[in-house]
């Protein structure tokens, strides 16, 4: 057979577009910040400024091709698979986002921590016995003292902060998270939001994933004396961001008695109540879930409601509430001992999912029969 004639395969960019991820490591690694990076990770070099650059050159079929060239770019190549089209392997969460998100939240931590008044030991620990009776008993929990929120922040910032964000990379919420990513400009109402911890996992996350998006992130809570740790974390934010940006405001609001309970409910992309669910059980009940009645009623197609209480006694209300107004979808997630509840409104429910939730569904009607005695 003669194969002068055959027809020559182009060469090869591989090669070029590692050497091109190599130098842009090098570059970054030995700047100050990617000093501190490397020293805090060892062996493991930042890979979401080489993935965004390899990114704007890579195919799909090239990143499953740049992934065999050696261990580094196999890091950068499932990064960037995770930025396009597929969930991420285990491995990225557990070493590499794991690895980013504890780096980055010391640092963000640190420079918080600068602004806040000194922790009250003593307050901090009526205030965490405060927070279990809150769980049980259904009542507000009081964050009046300077000193106990301080400590709150010490104590939470970094297993709340990374709680939603690793929600978010589960196979079973892929819709909710390339919901966010692929978006330009999403807007969050964070319903007890307290101190804004959210805004800095999602804005991670962001970075991580090399989403360029803009969260316009607005915390709602009872107590006034958060509205300056959210300041100090936006503007921590602000000036730590990779490309993802978050304008992080705060506004003084009793979920129960608010009406509504933000301004134009229907642009509203997400709802995050997170830890407040069950401090206004009572009162919930009592009205029977009337504010988040009109929430659901308002909300857009697509629109998403992420319930992160400590506690699921309340989820089979919630969802009779929400179903009786509009075309919901759930999914329950059953993470670290809790099952968190996720509501998308939808045209039609998949078959699928309404199968996969009526297991753990059982599991939280049976507390709420427990908690409440019907």
């Amino acid at each position: 057979m003669d194969t002068s004639k055959a027809p020559k395969r182009p060469p090869s960019r591989l090669p070029d577009l590692l050497q091109h991820f190599l130098r842009e490591w090098f570059r970054h690694a030995f700047s100050p910040w990617g000093r501190r990076v490397c020293d805090a990770i060892p062996a493991s070099p930042p890979v979401t400024v080489p993935a965004l650059c390899v990114a704007s050159l890579l195919r799909e079929a090239d990143v499953l091709s740049f992934m065999c060239c050696c261990r580094r770019a196999c890091a950068v190549s499932e990064v960037l698979a995770s930025m396009r089209w597929r969930a991420p392997r285990p491995s990225v969460l557990v070493h590499r986002w794991r690895r980013y998100f504890e780096v980055s939240c010391s640092q963000l931590k640190a420079a918080l921590l600068e602004h806040l008044p000194a922790v009250d030991r003593k307050a901090s620990k009526q205030l965490r016995a405060a927070l279990v009776a809150a769980t049980r008993d259904g009542v507000l929990v009081d964050f009046a003292v300077p000193g106990a929120r301080s400590g709150y922040v010490v104590d939470r910032l970094r297993s709340r902060a990374g709680y939603l964000a690793d929600l978010l990379l589960m196979d079973s919420l892929t819709h909710v998270r390339l919901l966010l990513t692929r978006s330009t400009s999403f807007r969050l109402v964070n319903v007890g939001g307290g101190p804004g911890f959210d805004a800095v996992g999602l804005q991670l996350l962001a970075d991580f994933l090399g989403a360029g998006v803009h969260f316009q992130h607005e915390v709602l809570d009872i107590e006034q004396g958060w509205n300056d740790v959210v300041q100090h974390i936006g503007t921590i934010l602000a000036g730590t961001s990779q490309g993802a940006r978050t304008t992080l405001t705060f506004r003084n609001c009793d979920m129960i008695h608010a009406r509504p309970l933000c301004h134009m409910p229907e642009a509203v992309d997400m709802f995050i109540f997170a830890y407040v669910c069950v401090e206004n059980a009572q009162a919930l009940r009592s009205s029977d879930f009337d504010c988040l009645r009109l929430l659901f009623s308002s909300a857009k197609l697509h629109c998403v409601f992420l319930f992160l209480d400590s506690t699921d006694r309340l989820w089979p209300d919630i969802l009779r509430v929400a179903r009786s107004v509009g075309t919901y979808e759930a999914v329950f997630v059953h993470v670290a001992h809790k099952i968190r509840m996720v509501l998308q409104r939808v045209h039609c429910q998949s078959a699928t999912r309404l199968q996969l939730e009526k297991e753990l569904l059982s599991v939280c009607q049976k507390h709420r029969s427990a908690a409440t005695g019907n």
